[in-house]
Formats: C-alpha cells, structure tokens, sequence
C-alpha cells in the first residue's frame, strides 16, 4: 500500500470529508483504503484538521468523500480549477476551507496579473447546497376523521417549508364527497399553509375527502413522494331556533338572539358575537369566512398579514342607524 508521502500529496480533514492536493490532475487513490486514512487521522490526534503541503506543483484541488466503512475506495466528488489557469501558476499551492466547508480559497502564488509577473491570486469558491427534500404535510385542518365539522369550514393544508404557489391550484388540491366540490384555493406563503375555499356550505351530515397531490412543489421544485387524503364528517342538520343564523347545535346560545356562537371556518373555535347590551337589538345573518375568501375585497390588506381564526359577519337588527 502507499503511503501518503510517495503519492506526493497534502490532505486536509474536516468531519468526513478528506482534501487530497495533488501534483498531478490525475488521482490514483485506488489502492488508498479507509482504514490507512484512519491511522494517519488517529496518528495526529483523532478528528481534527490536519494539513500537510508535501508537493510543491500542485495544479488541481479535488474534494474527497470519506466513506463510512472501513477499506472502502474514494471517489472523486468535486474539481476545482482556476477559471483562467496557465501554467506554472501553482494552483492549489494553497488551500483553506471554512468552518462550514462551504467555501474554499484556493492559492495560485505565482499567477500572473494585469502583466505582472508572478504577482499570485487567490481564487474563491463557494459551494451551493441543492434542495432535493421533497416537502410534507405537517398538519390538516379539519383533520382526519373529524366529526361535527361545521357546514362553512374551510380545509386547510401546512407545508413543512416554502411551496411554489403556482403548483397549489384546483388540480391539486381537492374536496369531493361523490362528486367534486367547487371552490377555489388559496397559498399563504407567509404561514406556509394552502386553503381550500368552498363555494357554498358544505352539506350536512356528509363525509368529505380532501387531497393534496404529488403535483405540488416546494420552492426548489421538489413535488411531493406521495399524495396527501384525508376526509372529515360535517354537522348534522339542526334547526335555528333564535333566527340568529347559526344552528341550534353549533350555538352556545340557542334560544339568544343577542349572543352568537358560530364556528370559526379555521377549526380554531367559536367566534362570540354579543350584542346583549343593546336594549331591543337582535343578530340575524350570522356567518363565519375566511380572510382569504373570495366573496371579500382584499383591497388593502397587508400582504404579511393573516386572521388566524378568520372573520364573522353579521346583521344587527332593532338598532336605529347612529346608536349604539
């Protein structure tokens, strides 16, 4: 087996990743094992960097990848080159990684510069990490299996990282019962998050499929590895015994026409609309939305901004226009 010093080379280490310098643009590591490269780490003082400029010539830097098995052969990962290298520039006479391992500055002492002679570059490389992990859903709303739902709710997805809103669409994200359900969809890059809008309440006491496809992507332009169904229940049919607008079983105040408590379209609770300090006044017309409904003008709304619970609209009735 060779050793490191006949091959005329300089190592650098850093994790599991080896820097082999070498004089010629030619590597021979073949017969170069993991176990030799393991003595030599173990000889100078375990994981840590070691730097050894044993060839004066040195025209390319190659960056090596250490296996994790013992006697397993390198393969050539990267080359570095200088963009307008000459010879005798020395390339590589030098080398120095960051913390990171994410940018190297490769020395050439003798290049030549604007006609000076030998005057020496140093030349700057800086690697770039491509995305390539496809994205999930971290949450649904409502969530599987869910029961009760209200009639006016709103289905939600959350991304685990940024999406390409284009691939967020009607294609791609669904809602079906024996057909499909109309709507249209919504992506808040802010909070991540994709909104399926119903056209008009859902039907009572029916279950419903939703679904996210492979279709979508993240920012990267990685599509999901496999498609996302859930399905949930909506509330049974129930009278309004108030005339307030939302039914007897979703209201905390059923025979109240002066207290409301719809479901927010967001799943996070009930909104309360208590008008019961107007002396004569009545709710009718009640119903919950969300901010990102189409129905709503969004002229002014701050981009960054997001109504988490969604918003309530409602009639006030028995109160002249001006009091309160």
């Amino acid at each position: 087996m060779p050793s490191l010093i006949r091959m005329n080379c300089g190592i650098y280490w850093r994790g599991n990743i080896l820097s082999v310098f070498r004089v010629k643009k030619t590597l021979l590591l073949k017969k170069v094992d993991g176990e030799m490269i393991k003595n030599i780490i173990m000889k100078t003082g375990g994981f840590s960097m070691i730097q050894k400029r044993l060839a004066v010539f040195m025209i390319a830097v190659f960056i090596m990848s250490l296996p994790a098995v013992a006697n397993a052969l390198f393969t050539n990962e990267v080359k570095l080159t200088a963009s307008d290298g000459a010879l005798q520039e020395r390339f590589g006479f030098s080398v120095a990684l960051s913390g990171d391992g994410n940018t190297a500055i490769v020395g050439a002492h003798m290049a030549d510069v604007g006609g000076n002679t030998d005057q020496g570059a140093a030349y700057i490389f800086t690697a770039t990490i491509q995305d390539t992990t496809p994205p999930t859903i971290t949450s649904t709303n409502p969530t599987d299996s869910s029961i009760d739902v209200a009639v006016n709710t709103v289905v939600t997805a959350a991304f685990s990282e940024p999406m390409n809103f284009e691939s967020i669409n009607q294609n791609t994200f669904t809602l079906s019962f024996n057909q499909p359900v109309a709507g249209t969809v919504d992506y808040d890059p802010n909070t991540m998050k994709a909104t399926f809008i119903p056209g008009s309440p859902l039907l009572n006491s029916t279950t419903y499929t939703a679904a996210v496809t492979t279709g979508v992507k993240d920012s990267a332009g990685n599509n999901m590895d496999s498609d996302k169904v859930w399905s949930f229940t909506t509330i049974a049919s129930s009278n309004d015994t108030d005339g307030d607008g939302v039914p007897d079983n979703e209201d905390d105040k059923p025979f109240d026409s002066t207290i409301a408590t719809p479901m927010a379209v967001t799943g996070t609770g009930r909104i309360v609309v208590d008008i019961s300090v107007n002396q004569g006044a009545f709710l009718t017309n009640v119903q919950t939305m969300s901010d990102s409904d189409p129905g709503l003008n969004q002229t002014g709304k701050p981009a960054d901004h997001q109504f988490d619970d969604g918003l309530v609209s409602f009639k006030v009735n028995g109160v002249a226009p001006g009091e309160r």
